[in-house]
């Protein structure tokens, strides 16, 4: 599973201007920029990520249930091959697995489990691999590919819906086939992004001061993009540590994106009732992996809002995500009422 192990709420991708919103408009979810290039683990984060023992027995469970004996598989971003060994286990005859990443662990896994002559290894982007015409057709897709949050997870979304539209066979199914995403205001000292920049503006004044030399251009470039030490950790079960938080709202749905259906849904805005009052200076994100009826992984993120606001208990905000939101994680509230 080549997804992003590092345990912090992180997010980081897209490009246009969307205001979330109840409403639905023609206007697509987002453009994302990630690259699947830079998606490579290392053999500790492999591990940290085969800890996620509740998703990862979750999976092995509805593998066994949906995969007959004879199908052909495609395991897309199998990582060490975890989830393509549990397929052949389930009785499938053909198991593909393809990664950007080296699959040099996965081919040992294999081997040491007597499944090497029975799995295809495939070191090829998810975007662009191909594969012989009489060996493209595949009954399941395996796709846990996603990043674990809406910036980076447009473009996983639109990842997914290609591989079903050129791999899978008519009545074939994808694991998962639903991905929801939820928003919640929250009011979080910490992550406070104004306390941030002006600690960061005194970081920088007294090294101008000690160096009598001019550093802007320094902090115009760490404010460019997200950096990893500011986003709040979260356990391995997916959740943020909300202790010193205090949340505004209740959960508002994002997005419901369904692969049973055509193309991935249209997203204008989100609008967002606060149910107390307080400063609005986060956004808690919400995903969940479904497959069916059955829940695989939920899992927390954060965007933290450029102009924090006190806001109304009753009142309803609503959140802008432009170019900021894309580039540096930062989310904009334009408009009460």
């Amino acid at each position: 599973m080549t997804i992003d192990a590092r345990r912090t709420a992180e997010p980081v991708v897209s490009a246009s201007s969307v205001t979330f919103s109840r409403r639905q408009s023609g206007r697509p979810w987002r453009k994302s920029t990630c690259d699947s290039r830079r998606l490579r683990m290392t053999p500790y984060q492999h591990l940290n990520l085969l800890l996620h023992y509740e998703r990862a027995l979750t999976l092995r469970s509805i593998i066994r249930d949906t995969i007959r004996p004879g199908a052909k598989v495609l395991d897309a971003g199998c990582g060490v091959g975890l989830l393509a060994m549990w397929a052949i286990d389930a009785g499938a005859d053909r198991v593909v697995g393809v990664d950007v990443d080296t699959l040099a662990l996965a081919r040992r896994l294999a081997s040491e489990n007597g499944m090497a002559s029975r799995l295809q290894f495939v070191e090829a982007d998810l975007w662009d691999f191909d594969l012989p015409a009489e060996r493209n057709t595949f009954d399941v897709i395996l796709a846990m590919v996603y990043l674990n949050d809406p910036r980076r997870d447009d473009r996983q979304t639109k990842l997914v819906f290609r591989l079903k539209e050129r791999f899978l066979a008519n009545g074939g199914c994808v694991v998962p086939n639903r991905v929801r995403y939820y928003a919640r205001a929250c009011e979080w000292p910490q992550q406070d992004h104004k306390t941030r920049q002006a600690r960061l503006r005194a970081d920088i004044a007294d090294l101008e001061g000690r160096y009598d030399l001019r550093f802007q251009g320094l902090c115009e470039a760490v404010t460019a993009e997200p950096w990893k030490p500011q986003f709040p950790v979260r356990d391995r079960d997916g959740r943020l540590d909300l202790s010193q938080a205090r949340l505004l709202s209740d959960p508002e749905p994002v997005a419901d994106i369904d692969y049973g259906k055509a193309g991935a849904p249209s997203v204008s805005g989100l609008e967002i009732q606060s149910g107390a009052p307080g400063m609005f200076n986060t956004i808690v994100w919400t995903q969940e992996l479904w497959f069916d009826e059955q829940l695989i992984f939920s899992n927390e993120s954060v965007s933290w809002i450029v102009n924090p606001q006190l806001v109304r208990a009753g009142s309803t905000y609503t959140v802008r995500l432009d170019g900021q939101w894309e580039e540096r994680n930062l989310a904009r509230l334009v408009e009460e009422r």
